[in-house]
């Protein structure tokens, strides 16, 4: 919900329709334009803009409530326990999530390829531009899926961090 919002309510339809259609136009576009915007897809806006917001995005929605759900952050004191918290900060989560970012980003390229240049040449060709954020928003659940299957999911190594930030496992039976 909240990646959703960020991309599709502000970024998304400013970038396909206010500044598309500055730049190209509200009226059926030639061939030329559609592979103009294509290539601005899916080697500007993709990997600077909507990658680094889906990386942080996902950061955050994988932080553990010990993490983050009770505000503690570095070095302050956990109420409960009365040790000190082993919590990342905002800023240790933004730094995490632009690393992966970074070591992905030209294997997420490479799909954007396979997935986003099909879906925006539909778009583009086929909607005007006051149609084109929510053409792109509905087909693009086919994106979402893909990138989700791709790097959605926790990886081993995240699972181990997070028991060594948590500093317990669930089978120890404190959860």
């Amino acid at each position: 919900m909240a990646f959703g919002s960020m991309m599709g309510a502000t970024l998304m339809h400013s970038w396909l329709y206010v500044f598309y259609a500055d730049l190209f136009g509200h009226g059926k576009l030639q061939a030329t334009q559609i592979f103009a915007m294509v290539i601005m897809d899916v080697f500007f806006m993709m990997p600077y803009l909507y990658l680094p917001v889906f990386y942080c995005v996902k950061e955050f929605a994988y932080a553990t409530n010990d993490r983050l759900g009770r505000g503690k952050f570095d070095d302050e004191t956990d109420d409960r326990t009365g040790k000190m918290s082993n919590a990342s900060s905002p800023r240790q989560l933004m730094r995490q999530a632009l690393q992966k970012w970074h070591a992905n980003v030209q294997k997420d390229i490479e799909l954007c390829v396979c997935v986003i240049v099909p879906m925006d040449i539909l778009v583009f060709a086929s909607l005007p531009a006051h149609w084109r954020t929510t053409g792109m928003a509905s087909v693009g659940l086919l994106w979402v899926v893909a990138l989700s299957l791709s790097r959605g999911g926790r990886s081993p190594v995240e699972e181990g961090e997070t028991e060594r930030l948590v500093g317990r496992r669930p089978s120890d039976g404190a959860i």
